[in-house]
């Protein structure tokens, strides 16, 4: 009897020191930084990082599934915008991103952003995109004819980033999207069979972001595979230092001032931004709070 408790114990003993293991690790690879603090010292990153110069609205509104959303824009509607279609990590809402997208539509887009909380497989993501064709075509609508629907980029966390994927590769009008930017792309093995991506289908501009610190869910050797058997002629890694999985949460985090400069640099055509990617001598390469594998074409 004695041995039987001694063994049960040391089962008992053994489960708590892995369950806090385990806590204890998923703490340290998912968590957000309280702050980053953007150095003078990489004037591009500072410099996209702040705020853009104009004033901004936002609207929530009803897809033709019934489907809530929220899109952002500038208030000045006397000129057209590109668009920005959004996918949400697994159980989140907009509200998780909403400093973000207050940042991006500031800087001149429109962004786009479901309710649904599962968007792996890109069905959510291509609704939002089906809206802003319908609001582009419709005169009652106050975004009518002011979205460029030739420049229309694509930016997705965690599962989210499995769904921008799916939504360019399963969806007719997926191919009206002009660039991809993953965050936290998640490893095969932890997406649901039905959010399975295919990398090598992705022949637009892509942008894998991800955090050091992402060691279980996307660590670098993961999306370096992914860049790697992509066949898009413009591609970039960038790891940020020291972040964690949810670290794009709210306004951005670290990923803020490089995700805003690719999106104006393929969208908006602003050379100074995307200048910030060139091979071995672009502002990031010099960057202490990244690291990267890249892949690069030159200009677009």
């Amino acid at each position: 009897m004695a041995r039987y408790k001694k063994w049960f114990w040391g089962i008992v003993g053994s489960s708590i020191v892995i369950a806090i293991v385990c806590i204890v690790g998923l703490k340290f690879t998912a968590g957000k930084r309280s702050s980053y603090d953007f150095d003078p010292a990489y004037p591009l990153e500072f410099s996209y990082a702040q705020p853009g110069s104009l004033a901004i609205s936002q609207n929530e509104l009803t897809l033709e599934n019934q489907q809530k959303a929220i899109i952002y824009y500038p208030n000045d509607l006397s000129r057209t915008y590109p668009a920005i279609i959004w996918g949400n990590g697994t159980i989140a809402s907009p509200a998780k991103y909403a400093g973000l997208f207050e940042h991006l539509a500031s800087w001149g887009f429109i962004v786009i952003d479901s309710y649904s909380e599962t968007t792996g497989d890109g069905a959510a993501i291509i609704q939002t995109l089906d809206y802003l064709i319908a609001a582009n075509a419709d005169p009652a609508n106050r975004l009518f004819q002011k979205i460029q629907l030739d420049q229309i980029g694509a930016v997705g966390t965690s599962q989210g980033a499995t769904g921008i994927i799916n939504a360019f590769n399963r969806y007719p009008q997926g191919q009206m999207i002009k660039t991809l930017v993953t965050n936290a792309l998640p490893q095969q093995r932890w997406t649901d069979e039905a959010h399975i991506y295919e990398p090598s289908l992705i022949t637009v501009p892509w942008l894998i972001l991800s955090g050091t610190r992402d060691l279980i869910v996307s660590p670098a050797a993961a999306n370096q595979a992914s860049l790697e058997q992509s066949s898009a002629k413009k591609r970039f890694l960038a790891m940020s230092v020291g972040a964690g999985h949810t670290e794009i949460e709210a306004d951005g985090g670290s990923y803020r001032g490089y995700l805003t400069a690719w999106l104006l640099g393929l969208l908006a055509d602003d050379q100074q931004a995307l200048s910030i990617f060139e091979p071995t001598h672009g502002e990031i390469w010099a960057n202490p709070h990244w690291t990267h594998g890249v892949e690069y074409s030159g200009p677009k």
